[in-house]
């Protein structure tokens, strides 16, 4: 560990276009005192939320860093502006994880319409109560028992995610927080 070395330097905090997330910072900063780790990607846009059970096998990729995307986890939300939106998903990610309806969810493709919050369909939803909850918990599928995305898998913690999945070019370099 980096503290372990009693390492230790002047830091000049510089800001630049391409830094402008924690994350990014944080990666630079582990980079910059030679570390051989990163963070994968955990505080993700509140719309992948409820985005489908198959998502884009590389996102986030980088061709030169991470070719086959990076590992996304399902922990926390980024860019939570739209204020109703957001406290919606919240309060739904809360209610399905406490009440976990018995409901058998879709399994193919895409979501409904219904799915993403703040839609004519979603607010719509909202005032028929007793289905409301059974339907939008669906949309978090498979998100609640499974949070961890990468190489086209659904994994349900950071020990079941590999160095690397047979199809990639690169071991995973990232951490899980």
């Amino acid at each position: 560990h980096i503290l372990d070395q009693g390492r230790s330097a002047d830091r000049k905090a510089k800001t630049t276009a391409f830094m402008n997330e924690d994350e990014d910072m944080m990666n630079v900063a582990l980079w910059r005192d030679t570390a051989t780790k990163d963070w994968c990607k955990y505080d993700l846009e509140w719309g992948l939320f409820t985005d489908g059970r198959v998502l884009a096998s590389t996102m986030y990729h980088d061709l030169k860093w991470y070719p086959d995307g990076l590992p996304i986890i399902f922990t926390s939300m980024h860019n939570t502006k739209a204020f109703e939106s957001a406290d919606a998903l919240m309060s739904l990610l809360t209610r399905c994880h406490l009440e976990r309806p018995k409901t058998k969810c879709q399994t193919g493709g895409g979501n409904p319409r219904h799915c993403t919050v703040g839609t004519r369909e979603e607010v719509a939803l909202r005032n028929d109560p007793a289905t409301y909850l059974e339907k939008m918990c669906c949309c978090l599928e498979p998100r609640l028992d499974t949070p961890i995305w990468w190489g086209g898998k659904w994994f349900r913690s950071g020990d079941e995610v590999p160095a690397r999945l047979s199809h990639m070019k690169k071991d995973r370099t990232c951490i899980f927080p």
